[in-house]
């Protein structure tokens, strides 16, 4: 019968901290799934519930090698573009995630996102 080895090494990837703090970030473009996308610090920066075009306080939430991710806390300057969502549960649900944009808006946005897709890689 082998002999049990008891020095495994085991990686264990270092926690990435969030950074502390609520920040102001300005939001240059939204992604796929209707999150903005900022930089802060040179990092990319997901916002949730953020349209392009617009100043909001965030708070961070994960920090990841590539990116990180924050909640909206407050819209300091607002879209154009930003309308009341039509459903009451809309921010808790997590079924859409396009409402508080405008129907104009949300198509444009989709149909960048698909020539993206479609461009020819460089």
């Amino acid at each position: 019968m082998p002999k049990p080895r008891t020095n495994l090494r085991v990686f264990k990837p270092k926690q990435r901290l969030a950074v502390p703090g609520k920040h102001e970030l300005a939001i240059s473009s939204i992604s796929s799934d209707g999150r903005g996308i900022a930089k802060f610090n040179g990092k990319t920066v997901f916002v949730s519930g953020a349209l392009p075009g617009e100043q909001v306080l965030a708070r961070f939430t994960t920090s990841r090698k590539n990116y990180d991710e924050a909640i909206c806390l407050k819209v300091l300057q607002a879209s154009a573009e930003r309308v009341q969502p039509a459903c009451e549960y809309y921010g808790r649900c997590g079924g859409c995630s396009f409402q508080h944009f405008h129907y104009q808006g949300q198509v444009s946005a989709k149909q960048q996102q698909l020539q993206q897709l479609f461009k020819p890689h460089e």
